[in-house]
């Protein structure tokens, strides 16, 4: 029997199992409906929302050429974590 490649779930392509991730685990935050590429965090306030790089970000010159890193964009994000809690006094 052939094994099927494993599926690149998108948002747009596949609500459901990202309203899974949010409600079942607490996950959020989708790159992009169209996006294979995701940063999902739990317990995080988004301070910059997740967002593929641009070309000319992961392009490097070699030989006077364009070199491009990756045919995949990374995705960069800002978070902030809560404060805290009270410590304890040992």
């Amino acid at each position: 029997m052939r094994r099927q490649p494993p599926r690149h779930e998108r948002p747009a392509e596949s609500p459901a199992a990202f309203e899974e991730l949010a409600s079942g685990f607490g996950l959020a935050g989708p790159t992009a409906p169209g996006a294979i590429d995701h940063l999902l965090v739990r317990g995080l306030e988004t301070v910059a929302a997740p967002g593929p790089w641009p070309p000319e970000h992961r392009e490097i010159s070699c030989d006077g050429l364009a070199l491009r890193l990756s045919d995949h964009a990374p995705v960069e994000g800002t978070f902030s974590a809560p404060p805290a809690g009270p410590q304890r006094e040992e």
